[in-house]
């Protein structure tokens, strides 16, 4: 359901008093003006280069966030941040993209780069998965779609623990890797096992510790859908689980998630050959 814009809300914040600085001005500048001063800026690395491939390939105006830059020696201009966002933009055949200037000493800039990065608030999955809902993206129709059939809900934001509540699914990126490699009826029957068990109320049942072994262990076998989930989720302690791949782990090196999975699979591997032997 579409919800009303709300405006700005300042209330509870303490008044900061702004410092004497430069205004900037918002221009359009030529890529060919543009200079990155490598005394500060990172040199273009192989995953640099992949994000800028990235970027280009799914260039869009309504994405772009205009990059930041000092005038510097000749006219021309210091990319202090964006230099990724400028390169794909010139990947792309635009000569041209909107900037702020704001005139800076190279040690301002180096400054500049570095509280940018530093200060940048990283978007949480559950940011971009209620995003893209309301876009209508079809993957996050299909990670909704698949959770809700469990009885469970997608979390579209993050919480405490203390505001937690039960069968409320935070981890986005493994459902989301899921339901992309065509495993949504194991999602739905692992989340349904859950929700149907004796642990259903614990929140630590939709926990991402929990999920990230029971998920993959259940989609390991089509015929394990077809199994009490509920009470074979019951038969078994995956903490435990985990300890123990974990005290395997430091003696024979490797990842404990893998050894952990493997368990539980082979925990509902048991429980198959019980029904099919009855």
């Amino acid at each position: 359901m579409a919800t009303e814009p709300v405006a700005l809300d300042l209330a509870g914040y303490r008044p900061a008093v702004l410092a004497d600085q430069p205004q900037p001005d918002l221009i359009w500048v030529d890529l060919a003006d543009l200079v990155v001063d490598r005394t500060y800026q990172r040199s273009m690395t192989y995953a640099g280069r992949r994000a800028v491939q990235r970027i280009a390939d799914g260039f869009d105006w309504r994405k772009y966030e205009p990059i930041l830059i000092a005038p510097a020696a000749d006219g021309k201009f210091a990319v202090v941040d964006g230099q990724h966002r400028a390169h794909a933009a010139g990947v792309c055949g635009i000569r041209s993209i909107p900037a702020m200037c704001v005139a800076m000493t190279i040690v301002q800039q180096a400054q500049g780069f570095t509280a940018i990065n530093r200060d940048r608030i990283k978007v949480r999955a559950e940011q971009i998965y209620r995003a893209e809902l309301a876009a209508g993206a079809p993957w996050a129709l299909e990670c909704k779609a698949a959770v809700n059939a469990a009885g469970c809900v997608l979390a579209t934001g993050n919480a405490s623990t203390a505001q937690k509540k039960p069968r409320t699914v935070f981890s986005v990126n493994l459902i989301r890797r899921m339901v992309a490699a065509g495993e949504a009826s194991a999602v739905t029957a692992g989340l349904a096992g859950i929700a149907g068990s004796q642990q259903a109320e614990a929140i630590e049942s939709y926990g991402g510790p929990v999920l990230a072994i029971w998920l993959p262990a259940v989609a390991r076998n089509q015929r394990f859908l077809r199994l009490d989930l509920s009470a074979a989720f019951d038969g078994i302690d995956i903490d435990a689980v985990v300890d123990q791949a974990r005290l395997r782990v430091r003696h024979a090196g490797g990842s404990a998630r893998p050894l952990a999975i493997d368990a539980v699979a082979a925990h509902l591997d048991a429980v198959l050959r019980r029904v099919l032997a009855a």
